[in-house]
């Protein structure tokens, strides 16, 4: 439970000398962004549970959002790192390194 009472639940952990916490952010072009401010007070209370730690990310569907990727990657820009799905094959072997 997190401090401003948000039950979070971690999607996807790896298991790292640090670990790193994988969520998902699915938001559509012009469509409702309740679940991306949903997850971001879950981000913040992590973040404010250990500030030191710079291991949260956010899986993006950039597809689907089209060009509003950049209003998403500043609203968790102090919280998370941002992930775009269509290029994992850039990230995923550094995310599991």
């Amino acid at each position: 439970m997190g401090m401003s009472g948000h039950q979070i639940v971690i999607p996807v952990t790896i298991n790292t000398p640090t670990p790193k916490y994988i969520f998902t952010s699915s938001v559509k072009k012009n469509g409702s962004w309740n679940s991306a401010y949903s997850l971001l007070g879950k981000l913040i209370d992590l973040k404010n549970s250990n500030s030191d730690l710079n291991n949260r990310y956010v899986v993006v569907d950039n597809d689907s959002i089209g060009d509003q990727i950049q209003q998403l990657s500043l609203l968790f820009n102090e919280t998370s790192h941002i992930l775009p799905f269509t290029k994992r094959e850039t990230w995923v072997s550094r995310l599991a390194a």
